[in-house]
């Protein structure tokens, strides 16, 4: 049976200018056998122009098309390819507004994507395509104009972007060395409305430079001014145009005058167009506008977006987030991957399904996040103490998303390709904010019920050893014995029963692989082998590294002081494990 397919675009260069040639592909991806008549590709712009003064509104600036013959689709992917390219004298995406220019002007381009499909809906797809400002040319100065006083003025290049600095020379020729001049820069703004006859002209812009001391020498002087990034770009339309003048003011004693009026092209700040997908519902295409999208969202909500990996990341308030795109099944998604110290509380946080019903959970009081989520914890005190309004907010965040929640961190997933922002922004905003909620609270968590009691000496332990507390389990993390860190704390069971007392020391730098004293040809000394069958005989579940040795006390350290000493063992299987017996351990 016949459908509509889904359908994708990408092109190439990322970033388009005037003048540039730009290859779309369209990735149509087909899930049944449909015949189609005719696949067209329609790349088109307009002009915008919206004032009380103008009756004409709007009129295309850019029509260019593809055609493809019929074929018939099968189930799977196939691509069509077009190549058009872009008139050198087409105006960039824009959208300047009433207080720039006294209307609003907007350039807009949209891809048209449609599929004739007979005997069934057409399908017609629009995405937003974005021109960007061409880049500046070689530096050229302008031409010398000579004016009042004797002056003879010119500029180092006629074209520059808004915000950045202009630069340029004054040579006074007729005055006398010992009197000095106050010089000012003006840049000027008008703007034409060409639709009337002839074209009404008003001034709607003008930036004015702090005076400038004429230096007293025989030479020109040079001098430099910065145009405001607020400033209109200039422009040439159906409706209106832009055009700038740099004015040089000149006063010496009671005589002044304007010396010099130079035309010159201003255009819009290199990234400045990129702000022209903010609120849009089009899809935002090609990859180079999606790093950009993702360095504004991590810059946004605080995170480091490393163009190499492709990675937004936050390390903070002991809290590690990565936020990547993983394909899985042919399907790709924007993936949060977060860790935190261990909570120890046997926490659940997951998308609430039908047979979640009946079970006991955890209520927060927050309609979204109950409707969605199923939340449950060892002991519901624990449970709710993690879930201050700030985990509550955050998880209302991302509740749109698939959620996982553990008590060692989380993983959610954003379906898409990481190119809307509409879903990306709070996506990463509420990923970081759980991040940093559930990190902040875990030290809050209360001590287990049935081991409250013994919370003073666990606080001393984590004293004695120089580290940090969870108490949910409990567990010490970031201690030191001796140069070694070391972590210690419960083990519990599935049902709330404590399976035993936890014990690791890392080796550093890490090993080559992990040693199997048992194995032929493993590296270890007899005495080695000695060191580590003692310790077996007080923990279980032994790991000998790569990076760490950990094992498992088949008891419950209410106090965990009167086993500290195991550390001594632990170290020096350790240092065994290296090739040594005497070590910085102890």
């Amino acid at each position: 049976m016949r459908g509509q397919p889904e359908v994708a675009v990408h092109y190439k260069p990322a970033i388009v200018r005037p003048g540039d040639e730009v290859t779309v592909d369209i990735d149509i991806q087909s899930r049944t056998r449909t015949p189609v008549e005719q696949i067209t590709v329609t790349l088109s712009g307009k002009e915008v122009f919206d004032s009380s003064y103008l009756q004409e509104k709007e009129r295309s600036c850019l029509s260019l098309v593809a055609t493809f013959p019929a074929a018939i689709l099968t189930p799977g992917s196939h691509t069509r390819s077009a190549l058009f390219r872009i008139p050198k004298d087409a105006p960039y995406s824009r959208a300047m507004d009433q207080e720039d220019i006294g209307a609003t002007l907007k350039i807009e381009y949209e891809l048209l994507v449609e599929i004739a499909i007979p005997w069934w809906p057409d399908l017609g797809r629009r995405f937003a395509f974005f021109v960007a400002p061409p880049e500046l040319g070689e530096a050229e100065p302008t031409r010398r104009v000579e004016g009042l006083l004797g002056a003879e003025t010119w500029l180092d290049r006629s074209e520059i972007r808004a915000g950045d600095t202009l630069s340029g020379h004054l040579n006074i020729t007729s005055l006398e060395l010992a009197e000095a001049a106050d010089i000012r820069v003006h840049f000027v703004a008008e703007l034409a409305a060409l639709v009337e006859q002839p074209p009404r002209r008003s001034e709607v812009a003008t930036f004015r430079s702090p005076s400038i001391r004429r230096v007293k020498a025989r030479e020109p002087m040079a001098f430099e001014v910065v145009l405001p990034r607020s400033a209109p770009a200039s422009f040439e339309g159906r409706f209106c145009r832009i055009t700038w003048t740099v004015e040089i003011h000149v006063e010496v004693g009671q005589t002044r005058g304007v010396v010099a009026k130079i035309p010159i092209q201003v255009l819009d700040p290199g990234d400045d167009w990129l702000s022209l997908t903010r609120g849009s519902e089009l899809v935002h295409l090609g990859a180079e506008r999606r790093l950009a999208l993702w360095s504004e969202v991590a810059r946004e909500a605080g995170l480091v977006f490393d163009r190499e990996s492709d990675r937004m990341t936050l390390d903070e308030e002991g809290a590690r987030l990565a936020i990547s795109i993983e394909q899985e099944g042919g399907e790709d998604s924007v993936v949060a991957r977060m860790t935190w110290r261990h909570l120890g509380m046997d926490l659940r946080i997951e998308p609430r399904t039908v047979g979640d019903i009946l079970r006991e959970r955890l209520e927060t009081g927050n309609v979204e996040v109950d409707k969605r989520l199923q939340i449950v914890s060892r002991e519901p005190a624990q449970g709710l103490s993690l879930l201050t309004p700030e985990v509550q907010a955050a998880l209302a965040e991302v509740a749109g998303a698939v959620v996982d929640v553990d008590d060692a961190g989380a993983g959610l997933w954003l379906g898409g390709n990481g190119r809307d922002r509409a879903t990306l922004r709070p996506f990463v905003a509420g990923a970081a904010a759980l991040a940093k909620a559930i990190s902040r609270a875990g030290p809050n968590v209360p001590f287990p019920a049935a081991l409250a009691r013994f919370e003073g000496a666990w606080r001393a332990a984590t004293g004695r050893l120089g580290g940090r507390l969870s108490p949910g389990g409990p567990y010490i993390f970031e201690g030191k014995w001796g140069d070694a860190t070391v972590e210690m704390g419960l083990s519990w069971e599935p049902g709330g029963v404590v399976r035993g007392t936890a014990f690791r020391l890392y080796i550093e730098p890490p090993l080559p692989s992990a040693v199997d004293p048992e194995a032929p040809g493993a590296r270890l000394s007899k005495r080695g082998v000695e060191r580590v069958k003692a310790l077996a005989e007080k923990l279980t579940d032994l790991v000998l590294g790569p990076d760490r040795v950990e094992g498992l006390a088949l008891c419950a350290a209410l106090d965990p002081d009167e086993l500290l000493d195991v550390f001594d063992e632990i170290g020096a299987v350790a240092a065994a494990l290296e090739g040594r017996f005497e070590g910085p351990y102890r």
